[in-house]
């Protein structure tokens, strides 16, 4: 994980997501300290919600 956010443009047709619950063959502690370490990591990092194109975006 670096400290850029990257805007990616959501009519990219090869653009692929997938949402982790873990890490193969790592026990579930792993897991949990690699979340609350990217959490940490991250916890500085802000992102503005109204860059970019105001006619094609949607907010959740």
């Amino acid at each position: 994980m670096g400290p850029d956010v990257v805007n990616v443009p959501l009519y990219l047709s090869q653009l692929r997501i997938a949402r982790m619950i873990g890490l193969k063959n790592t026990p579930t502690q792993i897991w949990r300290g690699y979340l609350e370490e990217l959490e940490r990591f991250s916890s500085y990092l802000k992102y503005d919600k109204e860059y970019g194109n105001q006619g094609i975006k949607k907010l959740l």
